[in-house]
């Protein structure tokens, strides 16, 4: 779906992820695709697959020449960018919208990549964390960012340039080193921020300051990995998200021993997944207490003790734990 909003094959403008929802399902009804997976609530669809008799026909359509492709995916399997792609390599491809590189491992960021003005949707793959450089502020048209994680141990550290890209909606990687958007105006409380912003996943602990949540006050999807949340006042700026409905901590120490009730989580939260947090199981208490909660993912090592002993009745509105 991601890929269509960077193709613009989707009318609206602001709720483009939306649009993509009701395409998606108008395909399905039309028996065009099989869905194999939902979400654990049933609202969405997270996986289809195609009839054959659907991929023969699109075979066929692509063989007689009537469907032109303007996707790029360049997937040489166990080589390094480095020695497959080269400034030359780019030059008949200045309108490329999707450039998907998720097959072929990089150690830097491949700055031949920032002549790509006009690209929307870019993934990576890396062994090492990338540092991305200032001139990321060039990708101005850029919608989706992905940096998929090849041993598990990696990320992207951004610049505060990465503020500059106000089209941004969806950023990805298994840590994210967001630093605090700079000041744009005489008015030190005036910052950057990145208006169309619905996922990120995963920040680190230390990103976690009242100026870079202010900053990505839109977002609909928010993750946190790694260190403890006490540090950096998450818990404290959290409420400031008013959009905020899917959150998740993934080895975040010490992340609720700081909250003292349920508002210090915005209220429009619906679905909460822990892993390897070790809270105490009391702390479900105020987690229970979450208006609108549907979904509480308790992932391995979510909590520390052999058995929960509810103090008060809650979760009102849940559908799966």
């Amino acid at each position: 779906m991601r890929i269509w909003m960077a193709e613009g094959f989707l009318n609206l403008e602001n709720d483009l992820e939306g649009e993509a929802e009701k395409c998606l399902q108008e395909i399905v009804d039309r028996c065009l695709v099989l869905v194999c997976k939902k979400s654990l609530n049933g609202t969405k669809i997270r996986s289809c697959k195609g009839h054959d008799l659907i991929y023969d026909l699109c075979m066929r359509e692509v063989q007689r020449g009537n469907v032109r492709s303007k996707f790029l995916s360049i997937c040489i399997s166990g080589v390094c960018i480095e020695a497959a792609f080269h400034q030359s390599q780019l030059s008949p491809y200045k309108l490329l919208k999707v450039l998907d590189l998720r097959d072929i491992v990089t150690h830097v960021f491949p700055v031949q990549i920032l002549s790509l003005f006009w690209l929307r949707y870019l993934s990576l793959l890396c062994k090492k964390y990338l540092d991305i450089p200032p001139e990321i502020c060039r990708l101005w048209n850029l919608q989706t960012f992905i940096v998929q994680d090849y041993y598990y141990n990696s990320g992207i550290i951004f610049p505060e340039e990465i503020w500059g890209l106000m089209q941004l909606r969806h950023l990805k990687a298994s840590v994210i080193f967001l630093p605090n958007p700079p000041t744009v105006s005489i008015d030190k409380g005036s910052h950057m921020v990145f208006p169309n912003i619905q996922t990120i996943s995963y920040l680190y602990g230390s990103c976690c300051m009242k100026r870079v949540i202010s900053g990505i006050q839109n977002v609909k999807k928010l993750g946190f990995n790694g260190n403890s949340m006490l540090d950096y006042g998450l818990l404290n700026n959290l409420v400031y998200l008013q959009q905020l409905e899917i959150l998740s901590f993934i080895r975040c120490y010490d992340m609720l021993l700081a909250v003292t009730r349920a508002k210090a989580f915005p209220a429009t939260l619906k679905k909460l997944k822990l892993y390897k947090t070790y809270i105490s199981w009391s702390y479900l208490d105020i987690i229970a207490e979450l208006p609108n909660l549907e979904v509480l993912k308790l992932m391995y090592k979510a909590c520390r003790g052999n058995e929960w002993r509810p103090n008060v009745w809650g979760f009102s509105r849940l559908k799966f734990c």
